[in-house]
């Protein structure tokens, strides 16, 4: 069990599920009452670095840190090792190794956003140029309408002065 009270039920009840010939590890701040076999074992201390001490009697310091290194943004202070190496790497800390990896990521991902702005402004002016060239059709076709409409309305006058016959055109909106 890793770093609980067990105050909280039905969690507090697991310990008791574990045979008597099975040994029971607490790794905790504070000694737990269930904890009293004879074979039970009771790490007091912080967490992170009582793993950290277990993994490395038994060979699984490595595999913690890449666990570590995968995660990323996780406090490693109990790593001294690991802090002391990559200070040495970099003249950086750890914390300011993980500002660095997420002032990174942050600006890929700004990169991306602005790359997705830049691609949507493209469409926008694509699509914006093919619907030019109809609505100026469109346009052209209208004004040409109007022409043809005061081209004619100029003909009806002209012909009504000359003999106050209106044309053809005219009568049939009349």
């Amino acid at each position: 069990m890793i770093g609980t009270s067990l105050q909280v039920y039905p969690f507090a009840s697991l310990p008791g599920y574990a045979l008597p010939s099975v040994p029971r590890v607490l790794l905790n701040n504070e000694p737990v009452d269930q904890f009293f076999r004879m074979n039970d074992a009771s790490v007091l201390g912080d967490c992170d670095e009582s793993v950290w001490k277990l993994c490395q009697k038994v060979g699984w310091h490595e595999e913690l840190r890449k666990l570590h290194e995968d995660i990323g943004g996780v406090s490693r202070d109990w790593d001294t090792e690991f802090i002391n190496r990559e200070s040495e790497e970099s003249g950086k800390t750890a914390a300011e190794e993980t500002v660095e990896t997420l002032r990174k990521q942050l600006a890929d991902e700004l990169k991306l956003d602005k790359e997705e702005e830049d691609e949507m402004e493209r469409l926008e002016k694509k699509e914006n140029e093919s619907r030019a060239p109809k609505e100026q059709n469109e346009a052209l076709k209208e004004s040409s309408e109007a022409h043809k409409e005061h081209d004619e309305s100029s003909k009806d006058l002209a012909a009504n002065e000359s003999n106050n016959q209106p044309s053809a055109a005219t009568k049939e909106k009349l």
